[in-house]
């Protein structure tokens, strides 16, 4: 098992870490959950320093094969952070385009060899709506009117005991950035420039 630090977007400054069986590069996108919210962070680097009374939490999704962010983006992040006294995660979503952040599309249904012992009563009305067919999550939480946080909570442990499966979707999607240009007017006297208005015209 390998350990990452991953940056979140959120406004905490330390780094998470979360486990994973496979080799991530620095700079590559990951999926994880965090406060029973999903992220997509950025792995930082590969850590030793782990602390055997801790459950970490695994990387639900590798995004990428190989990193998108350089390590001079990631050295600019850290320098950023650093300097406004923000989160290394807020200063890489603040300095990257808004393709890197990931929408998920997520579905569910029960798993082929289930076991259903558990007392969690939320968890238990998840169960309750569930079939061998794929749901779309959302309108299972719009339907069962359950907070959230509590209801992705439930999912998780459901989907770590093996009693549901979960599709994930990724979903990349580019908004609209409005790019301002300069078009060179066709003059036939050109009047007295500045050096830099000159460097400009040239």
């Amino acid at each position: 098992m390998k350990y990452y630090q991953i940056a979140l977007p959120i406004n905490v400054t330390k780094l998470y870490i979360y486990k994973s069986e496979e080799d991530i590069m620095p700079g590559s996108r990951v999926l994880v959950s965090f406060n029973n919210t999903f992220h997509t962070g950025i792995v930082w680097q590969e850590t030793k320093e782990i602390d055997e009374k801790i459950k970490y939490k695994a990387i639900l999704e590798i995004i990428d094969d190989k990193p998108k962010i350089s390590e001079e983006l990631l050295q600019l992040a850290l320098w950023i952070s650093k300097y406004y006294h923000c989160s290394l995660g807020q200063s890489l979503s603040a300095m990257l385009p808004s393709a890197f952040n990931i929408q998920l599309q997520r579905k569910v249904k029960l798993a082929d060899n289930r076991t259903l012992n558990f007392e969690d009563e939320t968890a238990k009305k998840v169960v309750k709506e569930l079939n061998d067919e794929w749901q779309d999550i959302p309108k299972l939480k719009e339907k069962l009117k359950i907070k959230p946080s509590v209801f992705n909570s439930a999912l998780e442990e459901l989907e770590n005991s093996g009693i549901i499966e979960i599709q994930r979707v990724f979903d990349e999607k580019i908004k609209k950035k409005i790019a301002n240009f300069i078009k060179l007017s066709q003059i036939e006297i050109v009047p007295k420039l500045t050096a830099k208005q000159s460097e400009a015209y040239d």
